[in-house]
This record gives C-alpha cells, sequence and structure tokens, in this order.
C-alpha cells in the first residue's frame, strides 16, 4: 500500500498539485481498505484509517520537504 503510494508520489513529484486533487479519492481509498481488513467494528476500522490517512499525510509531508531542499541546492 505504501509503496504504491511512493511510486503515486515519485510520479508526480514535480506537480504536486495533482497530489492533492487526489487526496479524496484517497482517503476514500484508505477508508475502503481499513473496512476491509479490519473485524466488523466502528472502533477498529476509525484507528485503522487514522493510522492509514496519517500516514499518507506524513508521506505527502516528506515528499514536499524533499522536493524543497533539492530545489535549495
Amino acid at each position: 500500500m505504501i509503496v504504491l503510494f511512493l511510486i503515486f508520489l515519485d510520479l508526480f513529484k514535480t506537480n504536486l498539485l495533482i497530489v492533492k486533487k487526489f487526496r479524496k479519492i484517497f482517503y476514500y481509498f484508505l477508508l475502503l481498505i481499513s473496512t476491509l481488513l479490519t473485524p466488523p467494528e466502528v472502533i477498529y476500522q476509525l484507528i485503522s484509517s487514522i493510522c492509514l490517512i496519517t500516514t499518507y499525510e506524513l508521506t505527502t509531508i516528506y515528499i514536499i520537504f524533499q522536493n524543497e531542499l533539492i530545489a535549495v541546492k
């Protein structure tokens, strides 16, 4: 999952507007994944969703800072 997201970010490294545009779709996709992976309890689904969305956002922030560091050099 994370690998696919990193590949997606690598493809759109130069244009982060596309990543922001697909953010809503990624949220739905991550919610769907957490629904399929967790038992049928809402608390576990929410915890799993929050962890996946946090990972998505942290990875996006990391890529943004990495691009800024490359641009400064």
